[in-house]
């Protein structure tokens, strides 16, 4: 097969799997039939449909070297992890270069024990540069 196929096979796969995420998060409707309730999402029900796919795609933490990432060690990540690599790649996949030095992605984990500290000392070195 060639390289173009196995993408497009890939990309297929992976669509089904984001229907089957979005639909799977829709709670129950009384009258699917009638009620356009059922095209519609709420905030909670896009969240679990988001982190559904997270857990599926377990992206590799941001900055990290891609071939040293198994998909087992993926898989094994903390979905609160995977779900936000997952909005970063979103967010570099939809934001426009103003906004994405706007909103800039945290070097570690928000996650990580050392998320605060790690911050700090980034913004007492840019004082210093500005100085």
């Amino acid at each position: 097969r060639s390289t173009q196929s196995r993408s497009s096979a890939a990309s297929d796969v992976y669509k089904r799997q984001v229907h089957g995420a979005f639909n799977l998060s829709m709670m129950t409707q009384k009258d699917e039939l009638n009620d356009r309730r059922i095209f519609e999402m709420s905030i909670l029900e896009f969240q679990e449909a988001l982190a559904r796919i997270a857990e599926e795609y377990s992206p590799v933490p941001t900055g990290e070297n891609m071939s040293e990432w198994t998909m087992e060690k993926r898989k094994t990540q903390l979905l609160c992890n995977k779900l936000e690599y997952f909005i970063h790649i979103i967010m570099d996949n939809c934001l426009d270069k103003n906004s994405k030095d706007y909103i800039p992605v945290p070097p570690v984990s928000v996650f990580d024990p050392e998320f605060d500290i790690k911050q700090n000392a980034q913004k007492k070195k840019k004082k210093k540069k500005k100085k």
